[in-house]
């Protein structure tokens, strides 16, 4: 091709007579999604909040969300009360049925869940959760959390003081004299005596 052919093609004129342009039709469908955020606490207990949401422009229709538990967890309580099963390997799968969700609208599941035996520190307790239905494509997540072990504070021992007794007084010790309490009262009588006679012959020189 020449440079005279291609300024021809650039400066011709297209004409658009005779074509027929069909209205391109969209199909409306659901299209949902699942988020999973855990959280734990060192006794091994692990909270879900499980939020599935069709941002389609169609209702989604027979909606099942399924979580597989990590071999080491135990169902303990959910808001929406699940179907318990196990899978091939033992571990615990918890299935909610949904019947159907709105374009637009959010399906939310709270879930708890403990960790079971003896476990160390920072152990990784893995759940695969995902949500299915009837005219949608299968949506999955992976969850991971960290748990721990208990730690216990040690306690700070608590003193009583302990109140000091009050001394008993001791009585005055009298000082010895060597005189026996019996000579006192012998020399007591005779001076008794002797003040008798005084009085008497006082009296008769009268």
């Amino acid at each position: 091709m020449n440079i005279l052919s291609l300024k021809n093609i650039a400066t011709s004129t297209i004409s658009l007579a005779g074509l027929i342009f069909l209205p391109m039709t969209v199909l409306a469908a659901p299209i949902v999604s699942i988020q999973s955020t855990p959280t734990s606490n060192s006794a091994g207990t692990i909270h879900y909040q499980i939020v599935v949401t069709n941002t389609g422009d169609q209702v989604a229709n027979e909606v099942y969300i399924r979580d597989t538990l990590d071999a080491n967890e135990t169902f303990v309580s959910s808001v929406l009360s699940p179907d318990i099963s196990s899978t091939a390997n033992s571990r615990m799968m918890l299935t909610w049925r949904v019947p159907s969700i709105d374009p637009g609208a959010t399906y939310t599941i709270s879930l708890n869940t403990v960790v079971s035996g003896n476990f160390p520190a920072n152990t990784v307790i893995a759940d695969n959760i995902l949500v299915e239905g009837i005219n949608f494509p299968t949506q999955t997540v992976a969850t991971t959390v960290l748990v721990g072990p208990i730690t216990l504070a040690t306690p700070t021992p608590i003193v009583t003081p302990v109140p000091t007794p009050t001394p008993t007084p001791t009585p005055p010790t009298l000082p010895v004299t060597g005189v026996t309490p019996l000579v006192l009262t012998v020399v007591a009588l005779a001076g008794l005596a002797v003040g008798t006679r005084a009085s008497r012959s006082s009296l008769r020189k009268s």
